[in-house]
């Protein structure tokens, strides 16, 4: 149980092939701060605006990378799947 944060914070710090992006940047605009200011609040600090706009940017990706992943995953398995066979009334089957 200890663990449990930790395998998290590294599970939703991965980059997902479907979305081409972490979670973390899907849902915050930017990777988490670990502990380290290295992006101190200046004046030239993104604002409201800007930030609202660059998560509209993310998730627009997103949605084209899961729309071009699921469009893959279906010409995969339609590659597998047999073609359906004909049956009428009083066939055996």
């Amino acid at each position: 149980m200890e663990w449990l944060s930790i395998t998290e914070f590294s599970y939703n710090n991965q980059i997902y092939s479907s979305i081409g992006q972490s979670p973390f940047i899907v849902n915050l605009g930017h990777y988490p701060n670990i502990g380290k200011d290295i992006n101190p609040l200046t004046e030239n600090s993104l604002g409201i605006e800007q930030f609202l706009k660059t998560i509209r940017e993310i998730r627009d990706e997103v949605k084209s990378a899961l729309k071009e992943t699921n469009e893959m995953m279906k010409r995969k398995w339609d590659l597998k799947r047999k073609p359906k066979v004909e049956q009428s009334s009083g066939d055996l089957v």
